[in-house]
């Protein structure tokens, strides 16, 4: 990014997609020392390779960029100061597929973090603790968090949900989200 790259997220490709001037690459390396071979510890047995004709990178661009992302330098940095390192949001919260339809159903934010701390029957309605028990399972949230750790996790795995996403694709807004007061307000800022 210092040279002018770019990092972009997209929900529905898994393999991942390298660009460096005119040469590509295509496999399952992470972008990690481990993922590329340049970690000490023993990684993974990872494949990377150079497409050939009748590839053309600018049009697959194209076509790749329409349902993908930029990720921001604020959100790298929030990502590096995650919780729990080394973990992205869960395939649940990003996958945008027909058979994943997850979206928020607690009505109550609070409520999660209730039910996380296991004060569960201090929510009234045993609908609302089902609802929170099936969002805190979809956002895979680590054991053992504080609760600003907690509340950072949560929205880290929010923003990087296909529903935001969408809404940020809707949005027609050239300048930041409508949602970031909100996120600054409970603490995903810093």
């Amino acid at each position: 990014m210092e040279r002018g790259g770019s990092f972009w997220l997209n929900n529905r490709l898994h393999a991942k997609y390298y660009r460096f001037d005119n040469q590509v690459l295509v496999g399952s390396a992470n972008m990690t020392g481990s993922g590329l071979g340049y970690s000490h510890h023993t990684g993974n047995l990872e494949i990377l390779c150079a497409p050939g004709p009748p590839f053309v990178p600018g049009e697959f661009e194209t076509l790749l960029k329409r349902d993908s992302r930029m990720v921001s330098d604020e959100e790298f940095v929030a990502w590096q100061q995650c919780p729990v390192t080394g973990r992205a949001a869960p395939a649940s919260v990003r996958d945008d597929s027909p058979e994943n339809d997850w979206r928020p159903q607690t009505r109550n934010p609070d409520y999660l973090w209730r039910y996380y701390r296991g004060d569960a029957s201090s929510i009234v309605s045993s609908e609302q603790r089902e609802l929170a028990r099936l969002d805190l399972q979809a956002l895979e949230v680590p054991p053992g968090l504080t609760e600003a750790s907690f509340r950072r996790w949560i929205l880290l795995c929010l923003g990087a949900s296909s529903l935001v996403e969408t809404v940020r694709q809707s949005d027609g807004q050239s300048g930041p989200p409508v949602w970031d007061p909100v996120t600054e307000e409970l603490g995903g800022g810093g």
